[in-house]
């Protein structure tokens, strides 16, 4: 019985796999991100950098861990402060 039900599943699923050649794999809505920084990270940032602007961006992160004032990735760090420069020019 289960065998017969997972022989159907599978030739359910091959069937609808030739039906959509070359179709890409999509979700049906937006797919949230956890890595996304928050309005406050993103303002503690770039506050401590105006305080710091003489560090690098990666000598910042070690920084703001060390004295508790954000913790986020190096790649975020860099992406606002990418981001503030260019709104700057």
């Amino acid at each position: 019985m289960i065998a017969d039900q997972m022989d159907r599943n599978q030739a359910s699923k091959i069937l609808s796999m030739r039906e959509r050649p070359g179709k890409v794999n999509e979700h049906n809505s937006c797919v949230p991100r956890d890595n996304r920084l928050d309005e406050c990270e993103k303002e503690a940032i770039l506050d401590y950098y105006q305080s710091h602007c003489q560090d690098g961006y990666r000598r910042l992160i070690f920084i703001m861990l060390d004295e508790d004032i954000v913790a986020v990735s190096s790649s975020g760090v860099y992406r606002e402060l990418a981001k503030m420069r260019k709104e700057a020019v």
